[in-house]
């Protein structure tokens, strides 16, 4: 288990344990296979509230070292994320070779965003 943070829409900047359990699905149809990837994400503890709510999704997740963890999907309560390393290393990679996440702004954009 480790600690993430998050900033999102609804419950702004929470902390939480990401698990090191995942969930995998595959949706077969008749245009192809789907697969996904999810993981848990728990309140930091039992006094903190929910690590998110209605309205976070698609929220950042990073670990302690600023490193694009996940992507905020859904839940109360208990949250769950689409890994960072499935979407990167199955649809951005491929597509977008030369790709870096960027996880502070350049330097240019640093004073025009806002502040949380």
């Amino acid at each position: 288990m480790r600690f993430v943070i998050k900033h999102g829409h609804t419950t702004l900047t929470t902390i939480g344990r990401l698990t090191g359990f995942e969930s995998h699905q595959r949706h077969c149809g008749l245009s192809g296979d789907f697969h996904s990837a999810q993981a848990a994400v728990y309140p930091y503890d039992s006094d903190s509230g929910p690590f998110s709510r209605g309205g976070d999704s698609g929220a950042l997740i990073a670990g302690p070292e600023a490193e694009f963890t996940a992507l905020l999907t859904s839940g109360t309560g208990i949250t769950y994320d689409t890994p960072m390393y499935w979407p990167w290393d199955d649809a951005i990679k491929p597509q977008f070779p030369g790709a870096k996440p960027l996880l502070r702004p350049p330097p240019e954009l640093g004073s025009s965003l806002p502040s949380a």
